[in-house]
């Protein structure tokens, strides 16, 4: 069984391009049977983010970038609504105490990542980032985990090279 993955903006932009070193990593951890994470938060920051693709449209190249996936992994990026990450709080018993420190651990970008991940179903979360005040960092919130790793270390951790 794959492990979810939640991805970083600045990852997941470039993975949306050809032949990117990005677009290959996601393209190995599906073809691992992982599953990518995007919360709707998330979702609004890659759509900011993304001003390069602005004369195409970034709603046409993300739906295109998922059914890309649908067809060749026969996957789904799955897509996590406010409403389910607040169910999966309190379904954990984060209260506003706990999740307000979470948010002083995180700055506003990177809380939205622990956040999605929180959202995840799973006792176990990686996030994907190159950012290096995050890697290397494990957070543990009741019976879930999250960890931080660059694409490289995750692959290499899979076994994969």
């Amino acid at each position: 069984m794959g492990e979810i993955l939640v991805i970083d903006t600045n990852i997941m932009i470039l993975a949306l391009k050809n032949d990117t070193k990005e677009r290959g990593f996601v393209e190995q951890v599906l073809k691992l049977c992982d599953t990518i994470v995007v919360s709707k938060k998330i979702y609004k920051e890659y759509r900011t983010v993304a001003g390069w693709y602005h004369w195409v449209g970034f709603e046409s190249i993300w739906s295109g970038f998922k059914n890309y996936v649908c067809e060749n992994f026969g996957k789904k990026i799955l897509e996590l609504n406010e409403s389910k990450i607040k169910a999966k709080k309190k379904m954990l018993g984060i209260n506003n105490k706990e999740d307000d420190k979470l948010k002083k651990m995180f700055d506003r970008y990177d809380y939205k990542l622990i956040e999605c991940a929180i959202g995840c179903c799973h006792k176990k979360v990686v996030i994907i980032s190159r950012d290096s005040s995050l890697l290397g960092r494990k957070v543990s919130i009741k019976d879930k985990t999250i960890l931080f790793m660059t694409p490289e270390d995750y692959l290499q951790q899979r076994c994969v090279q």
